[in-house]
Formats: C-alpha cells, sequence, structure tokens
C-alpha cells in the first residue's frame, strides 16, 4: 500500500469521526479507558509532531528531534501520558489546530521522500 495513500485516508476517516462526535461530548472520559476525545487528539497530535521529526530526516534540512528524544527517555507509556498531559491546558479548538497544522507538515515532509525509501526495511 501507498504509505501517502495511508496518511491520506487515515486523515480523512479521522476527521469523519471528529465531525459526528457533539462539542459537548469533546471532554467526557472513558471513550478509550480514562481517555476522552479530547486526549485521543492530544495523543494523535504528539504522534504527528513524532513523525514530522521522523520525516524530516529525508528534507534537505532536517529539523531537530526533542518529541524523539523524549520517546527514547520516556519510553513509550510515559511519553503518551506526559504529552497527553502537556495538552490539557489547551482548548479543544487549540488541540485540534496543533494537530491540523502538524499533519499539515507531516504530508508535506511524507512527499519529500523518495519513493523507494518507502520500500526499504531499516532504520534511517
Amino acid at each position: 500500500m501507498n504509505p501517502l495513500d495511508i496518511l491520506k485516508y487515515g486523515e480523512t476517516t479521522l476527521q469523519d469521526s471528529l465531525a459526528r462526535i457533539p462539542p459537548s461530548e469533546w471532554e467526557r472520559k472513558g471513550v478509550c479507558g480514562w481517555w476522552s476525545v479530547k486526549h485521543i487528539i492530544a495523543h494523535l497530535a504528539s504522534y504527528e509532531v513524532l513523525l514530522e521529526e521522523l520525516l524530516s530526516e529525508f528534507s534537505a534540512a532536517p529539523i531537530l528531534t526533542p518529541t524523539l528524544s523524549e520517546l527514547g527517555s520516556e519510553g513509550p507509556y510515559i511519553f503518551n501520558d506526559s504529552q497527553v498531559e502537556k495538552r490539557q491546558t489547551l482548548s479543544v479548538d487549540e488541540m485540534i489546530s496543533e494537530y491540523a497544522a502538524s499533519n499539515q507538515r507531516v504530508m508535506a515532509a511524507a512527499l519529500g521522500v523518495p519513493a523507494e525509501k518507502w520500500s526499504q526495511v531499516g532504520t534511517l
């Protein structure tokens, strides 16, 4: 499967799902474990930032990777919780804006990855 299609259609599916959730339900806990929809978007936003950092390695000007460093030092469980916690002071609209901006940068970075790299096995 084409990674760009996966990113594109995954985003479409997410946005279609979010459009069906009434604003009054965004902060109700228990949607996934104890997380609310807002928590889930915070989680997704943190992984969009992480993916942006990873994909930048294929550009002419790679960016710093503090999020990747945090994941490496904290491990996935603490990383998830700390990234979600960092975003809890944001409003739902701010969180969606952060996610959307990161997603746009991910899509732009993904377009810059040479096609042959997507099928290569291994690490950066």
